[in-house]
């Protein structure tokens, strides 16, 4: 069982239960409930984009669904970068940049 098999069965589980406490029925919980909600922390390198999975999930909550591509081609260019793939990373960005103009066209 892989990483995606594993966070599918939790999300089914979660939304069964949440549909349970919107029904009004008891859940009994295994445990104290956990709340994974990553603030975001200014980054170390200086590099805005720099910024973990749990940050970078938070922060595409935040945007609208057409921003959301963008923002993780420039947190992938960003981990390119520190990686040491300078070429890669600049394609990266370019083809951020050419989606954000994409975005500024059609409004």
């Amino acid at each position: 069982m892989n990483a995606v098999e594993i966070e599918n069965i939790i999300r089914k589980v979660l939304r069964e239960e949440l549909q349970l406490l919107r029904d009004g029925e008891r859940v009994e919980l295994a445990g104290p409930p956990v709340v994974d909600i990553p603030v975001p922390r200014p980054s170390d390198s200086g590099n805005p984009f720099l910024m973990s999975d749990g940050e970078l999930r938070y922060a595409e909550r935040q945007l609208s669904p057409d921003e959301r591509p963008i923002l993780r081609m420039r947190v992938m260019a960003a981990r390119l970068e520190s990686q040491g793939q300078h070429h890669s990373a600049a394609q990266m960005r370019t083809r951020a940049d050419g989606m954000e103009k994409r975005i500024k066209k059609a409004a």
